[in-house]
């Protein structure tokens, strides 16, 4: 909630530079995805059969059933069942298929640079051709999830196979200049990026030290230098639970510890989060924090929890919040639970 405001400025902000928002005034015509239509004109939501209305609505009549495929500038194309079109590289009939995607009645030829666009739709590019892709690996800021890539068709060695290549290109170029903006404001506005002068600490992840200050990267112990720069000298086994505040506490092994629930003796484990060496009591409430490293919450407990599951912004990759411990229903078990909590924008 502290950098709420400036999420919504920065937010603003890039859509505003980035200016692909379409608008339209009240009864002078609809907004569907990112297309504009007068009031009356007709288009394709993939194989539904949609009309701008005079009160800005889109009506739809719905299709089951035809062939969607990418066109010469990547564009998804329709045709209908019984229908003949070339899709790039080969002719073909129009049939049912699963999720009106392919594969059709066509002729056999071979043909390079297959690649699926940005609504995952098939279509062949040409030698040197740059297509709009949707690329699953995504790049450096969205590894995980995938995201849409200008992409281009070629070998990558001479006498090889030409494919259609995204390992080097970044996902929405058209948008970069809008984003460093939107990052640049973002911690403007924040201020809480830590800093110190140079020769007077370090600053590493969300946090600043001063020189010769000692602490906690997981199991490893490190020592802010004279230069800025972190040392650490790797410990591979320790134990680490999530404290009464949610912080993440270490033990070393051998150590007596209570993981706010049990009393244990830290002992090796994988990636050092247990299980140890602990007593048997019940405990309700168990979480794993923004670490993923577990804790216990008591009755009532709001506790920094990372929920797998996120909220409607983010519910392919979940996300961080701040959860309750709590029972659904009188009488029944207490847990922490996350399902109408946001995520916490950093």
């Amino acid at each position: 909630m502290v950098r709420l405001t400036a999420t919504l400025l920065c937010v603003a902000l890039f859509y505003l530079v980035t200016a692909d928002v379409p608008w339209v005034e009240p009864g002078q015509g609809c907004v569907h995805g990112i297309g504009v239509y007068k009031v009356g004109e007709t288009f394709n939501r993939e194989c539904d059969d949609c009309t701008c209305q005079a009160d800005g609505s889109v009506s739809c009549l719905k299709n089951k059933n035809c062939c969607l495929y990418a066109g010469s500038n990547s564009e998804t194309l329709r045709a209908e069942i019984g229908d003949s079109f070339n899709d790039g590289c080969n002719q073909c009939t129009c049939t049912k298929s699963r999720k009106n995607r392919g594969p059709w009645e066509c002729t056999r030829k071979m043909c390079s640079c297959r690649y699926k666009n940005w609504n995952s739709v098939v279509g062949y590019a040409n030698s040197g051709d740059s297509v709009q892709v949707y690329d699953p690996k995504g790049d450096e800021m969205s590894s995980e999830y995938g995201c849409p890539k200008i992409c281009t068709c070629k070998a990558k060695k001479r006498g090889k196979k030409e494919k259609v290549d995204c390992r080097n290109e970044f996902s929405r170029m058209v948008r970069l200049t809008a984003a460093l903006l939107c990052v640049a404001l973002f911690y403007l506005v924040t201020a809480d990026q830590p800093w110190v002068e140079p020769g007077q600490g370090c600053v590493y992840d969300i946090s600043a030290y001063e020189v010769g200050e000692t602490f906690n990267r997981e199991c490893d112990d490190c020592t802010c230098q004279p230069d800025g720069s972190v040392s650490c000298v790797k410990n591979k086994n320790c134990c680490l639970y999530a404290g009464s505040n949610s912080e993440t506490q270490r033990a070393e092994i051998g150590d007596s510890f209570n993981d706010g629930c049990n009393q244990c003796t830290c002992t090796k484990s994988r990636k050092n989060r247990g299980p140890w060496a602990c007593t048997r009591k019940m405990c309700s409430c168990r979480y794993k924090n923004w670490d993923n490293v577990v804790g216990y919450a008591s009755s009532g407990d709001s506790v920094q929890v990372y929920d797998p599951k996120g909220d409607e912004m983010s519910s392919e990759y979940g996300c961080p919040k701040i959860c309750t411990c709590k029972a659904k229903k009188r009488g029944k078990k207490e847990k922490v639970d996350c399902r109408n909590d946001p995520c916490i924008m950093f």
